[in-house]
């Protein structure tokens, strides 16, 4: 059985001066390494900035550190951009906008497209993205990959639907998400699922998921092993703290992962 503890700290802290709000958060994370069989600490340090400067647009902008095992801060995730009306434009290392799971990397089915600098491009609820392989000396010169997704969204639910070309491999890389509607008279109630499909690996892969009462149970695989990773997890608030537990069952390994979760905001 492989064992995984999470412990994790949020400090969220906003203060408004001239129309701008700035937020900060420290997270650190203890989990094991199967391989090593040691025990990691990963702690992150976050600030994000929202501004309001009128007439001219809304800026915002936002970074975080990451440190493994007590090593030096470096950073980690970043971005800066600006809004005007339905549009918004951001540069930095801010990830994609294809279609994600619920589950974590480790116990995920479908088909990821991962993309770290990035120039995107939202309008409504189209979006476009540039992925930038060597920004720092030459910017449109080498680029990693193209992305573009459109949500629908109606009272019982959302959809959206995305796409991934890679310039380097030629791939193109489908990916559809949809998610209900909350019903309250159940608990909060949602169902949702995702799938995904490559032009190079020629496999559909999905995740389904459904939540009620806290409770999130999901189910992954795709059309070669249709049940691969099977998982539940549920939420709860003790004492001012948010818990989390989750239990993700691999079939092919026939291991069981647990997962405790606990955060603190203010």
């Amino acid at each position: 059985m492989k064992t995984t503890i999470t412990i994790a700290t949020m400090l969220l802290a906003t203060t408004a001066y001239a129309d701008a709000t700035v937020g900060a958060d420290i997270e650190a994370k203890v989990k094991k390494n199967s391989t090593t069989d040691q025990y990691e600490t990963v702690t992150k340090l976050g600030l994000s900035f929202d501004g309001n400067m009128g007439e001219a647009g809304d800026a915002f902008g936002g970074f975080n550190f990451k440190s493994t095992d007590g090593s030096a801060l470096a950073l980690d995730e970043w971005n800066l951009g600006t809004s005007f009306g339905d549009a918004k434009v951001s540069f930095g290392n801010q990830g994609g906008i294809f279609v994600e799971d619920k589950v974590d990397a480790e116990f995920a089915s479908v088909a990821a497209a991962p993309m770290k600098e990035s120039i995107q491009v939202e309008y409504g609820n189209l979006e476009f993205a540039l992925g930038l392989d060597d920004y720092k000396n030459d910017l449109f010169g080498n680029n990693d990959n193209v992305q573009a997704a459109y949500t629908v969204v109606t009272p019982v639910g959302e959809v959206k639907g995305s796409v991934d070309y890679n310039i380097d491999s030629t791939e193109y890389l489908y990916g559809a998400r949809v998610d209900t509607a909350p019903v309250d008279i159940v608990g909060g109630a949602t169902l949702g699922g995702i799938v995904t499909y490559g032009t190079e690996a020629q496999t559909l892969s999905y995740e389904a998921n459904a939540t009620a009462y806290g409770i999130t149970a999901y189910l992954n695989g795709d059309e070669n092993d249709m049940s691969e990773n099977i998982g539940a997890g549920y939420e709860m608030v003790v004492g001012g703290l948010d818990v989390g537990t989750d239990l993700n069952y691999n079939f092919d390994a026939e291991e069981v992962t647990p997962q405790v979760t606990l955060g603190f905001s203010f």
